[in-house]
């Protein structure tokens, strides 16, 4: 009947999981404002940098996230110069603020793609509006963080079939980032 050390060490420790769930749950929210099962691709929509920006331009632009000038925006940013971020994630996007929403179209690519004079596994198309710039900003920060490791990439991509999958690996990931 009495609170022993072990007792006080178990309470700890469902305390600071529920704490953990909690923060989970809250990037995964936050995350779904931005990301959308009809803009996630478990393979890219094509093998080169302009036929994947094409595909995730395309389903950008059938869920009313940018229009066609926008896609066409992106590619021309391409051409200026590669949008590897990282040595695993390309981010293409136009110059402009003007998509009706801030939105991301996501590719996995479990074969990285030669993307500039990197080789990418993630390719995230990114509609900026303007008024959704400045509240993605601090989500997208820590986002790119997490392609900072290799083996968190290896983990995202490969553990990640479908949309609920990605969206919880991710939150995890940021979560312990």
């Amino acid at each position: 009947p009495f609170l022993t050390d072990d007792d006080i060490d178990a309470v700890r420790a469902a305390a600071s999981r529920a704490r953990r769930a909690r923060r989970r749950a809250g990037i995964a929210d936050e995350l779904l404002e931005f990301f959308d099962s009809e803009l996630f691709f478990a393979e890219p929509p094509g093998d080169t940098p302009e036929s994947i920006i094409r595909g995730l331009g395309r389903a950008l632009v059938d869920a009313g996230a940018a229009d066609e000038q926008y896609v066409d925006g992106a590619l021309e940013r391409e051409r200026m110069s590669s949008t590897a971020f990282t040595e695993t994630l390309a981010v293409p996007h136009a110059m402009g603020l003007s998509a009706a929403r801030t939105a991301i179209a996501i590719a996995l690519c479990p074969t990285p793609v030669e993307w500039g004079d990197a080789r990418v596994s993630v390719v995230a198309f990114i509609a900026f509006s303007a008024e959704g710039r400045a509240r993605f900003q601090p989500l997208f920060d820590r986002f790119v963080g997490v392609f900072a490791a290799r083996r968190d990439v290896a983990s995202l991509v490969r553990d990640s079939p479908d949309f609920d999958a990605f969206i919880a690996q991710l939150a995890r990931l940021i979560e312990e980032g």
